[in-house]
């Protein structure tokens, strides 16, 4: 099977300086499609990354008053 794609120029120079730049590009796409794919459904991938997306922010009750904070309500 014939596939074309288009790669950024920098990409494909070096591509093009491989010696055998089809059996590269197999091995690597065989090697990458036998990787199993997690099966976790968005909510389940955020909360398992949810330090990586923590915030320190220095407000104590940020949970409890939020409206507070982002809509300036009184508290």
């Amino acid at each position: 099977m014939q596939l074309t794609i288009e790669l950024p120029d920098q990409l494909g120079y070096r591509l093009k300086s491989m010696p055998n730049i089809n059996d590269y590009i197999i091995k690597a796409l065989t090697k990458s499609l036998e990787m199993p794919v997690p099966k976790k459904d968005a909510w389940t991938e955020f909360l398992s990354n949810l330090d990586h997306y923590a915030v320190e922010t220095g407000i104590n009750d940020l949970a409890e008053n939020h409206d507070s904070y982002l809509y300036q309500q009184p508290k």
